[in-house]
């Protein structure tokens, strides 16, 4: 069967790829739009709210806090219950993908102090480095694009790479980034106090086991929470970039173009050159899916997340390089590194 068209006449298979390059730039333009849109869009309503005077810091603040609050407690573990909930548990993929997930983070960040170090960094942009180097937006980017590009298994694995990524934050990247901007050169400073101090950010590990516990039990899953979860998504990414935008202090970045670059190869070349040719082997060897693999491949060229501007707010180090290496590796992602994943893995 052929099909005509202007007086042209294209196969079925022509059509089926005009049809499914559409969709992927359709999805790729919805994917810079809710990520930029939404960090641009509260951007804008910062500066509205400056000339006019409507909301000062505080409640600009305040507000954004609940927004990340919302999407934290509400938006994001129903997509994870759904995630666990519909799809079959491999026991190997749930033991050794979380511990897969931990090497980029271990690696980014002791990579960017070594470099830091090597370039006489000072303590408090140092620390800022390191945290830097560790915390990176897997949740909502990656998230975003996984589920896109890799659908319902994608977005299943990042989970569970991910799943130890805040614990990881909290008892070790934290107080090991307070330990470097007061001088100290020590990379293992474990500290749970940190851990429960926050247990809100215990609410996705827990929208994990509760999507497990419901596929373990085989209660029926109804399709609705399909398309539930396929809303919630992007509204996640949505709200978080829309609250980070509100609060988002644009510093000198040209100031910081050495302590920036140090992030940029730690993160973004030394991490790809050694965390990818392992885990491949991995995939040769049958221990993981080429699916997971490509979900590592997305997380790697994550941009730094917003965790790490928390850090220096907290035990007062350099808050404007954070915020710097923050707004440089976010737009380098979704200009060049969220495309350029796209149209490779797609």
């Amino acid at each position: 069967m052929l099909i005509e068209k202007e007086h042209e006449i294209i196969s079925p298979y022509t059509y089926y790829l005009i049809k499914e390059r559409y969709l992927a730039m359709t999805k790729l333009i919805l994917i810079l739009a809710v990520s930029f849109g939404g960090l641009l869009a509260g951007y804008l309503f910062k500066l509205l709210c400056e000339y006019y005077g409507l909301l000062n810091f505080e409640k600009l603040n305040l507000l954004s806090g609940n927004l990340k609050t919302i999407a934290l407690l509400f938006m994001y573990p129903i997509a994870i219950i759904n995630s666990f909930w519909k799809l079959s548990i491999s026991d190997v993929s749930f033991l050794i993908l979380p511990i897969i997930g931990l090497i980029p983070l271990l690696l980014g960040s002791t990579s960017a102090h070594f470099l830091s170090r090597k370039f006489k960094i000072l303590p408090s942009k140092s620390a800022s480095i390191y945290i830097s180097g560790m915390c990176t937006n897997q949740g909502s980017f990656g998230g975003l694009l996984a589920f896109f590009l890799l659908g319902d298994q994608g977005y299943f694995y990042l989970q569970l790479f991910i799943i130890l990524e805040i614990v990881l934050y909290y008892i070790l990247g934290f107080p090991v980034s307070s330990d470097i901007s007061k001088g100290s050169t020590r990379l293992l400073h474990f500290n749970f106090q940190t851990l429960t101090e926050k247990p809100v950010s215990l609410i996705p590990i827990a929208a994990i086991f509760a999507g497990i516990l419901l596929n373990s039990t085989h209660i029926y899953h109804p399709s609705f929470m399909d398309t539930v979860a396929a809303f919630f998504i992007p509204a996640t990414t949505a709200a978080n970039c829309l609250a980070i935008g509100m609060t988002l202090q644009l510093g000198t970045v040209k100031d910081y173009y050495k302590e920036i670059s140090l992030v940029f190869i730690a993160k973004y070349l030394i991490n790809p050159m050694i965390v990818l040719p392992l885990t491949y082997i991995l995939v040769i060897k049958g221990v993981i899916t080429l699916l997971a693999f490509k979900v590592l491949v997305i997380l790697v060229f994550m941009p730094v997340g917003f965790t790490a501007l928390l850090a220096p707010i907290l035990y007062n180090f350099d808050l404007d390089l954070s915020n710097s290496i923050w707004i440089t590796t976010t737009l380098t992602s979704l200009f060049v590194f969220i495309p350029v994943l796209y149209l490779i893995l797609s």
